[in-house]
């Protein structure tokens, strides 16, 4: 990866919620996609930019079982 595309792409991450269905099993309740970026939010007296670390939610996904039932509320 070339290093023009690595300073503008950013990073990746994700997260997948499980759940206990018996002794040796497990399934899965749902996932969650997300980004973090850095980006200008700003100038200081001396014009050098302010640096801010942004994070965005991409995709949020629940199985439909686990819909509606507070999964993750505590």
């Amino acid at each position: 990866m070339d290093c023009l595309k690595r300073m503008f792409e950013p990073r990746r991450y994700g997260k997948v919620a499980e759940t206990a269905t018996g002794p040796n099993s497990t399934e899965i309740a749902g996932l969650v996609r997300g980004c973090v970026k850095t980006v200008v939010s700003g100038t200081t007296h001396s014009k050098d930019p302010i640096y801010t670390k942004v994070g965005y939610v991409l995709g949020l996904r629940v199985s439909p079982r686990h819909r509606y039932v507070h999964v993750g509320r505590n």
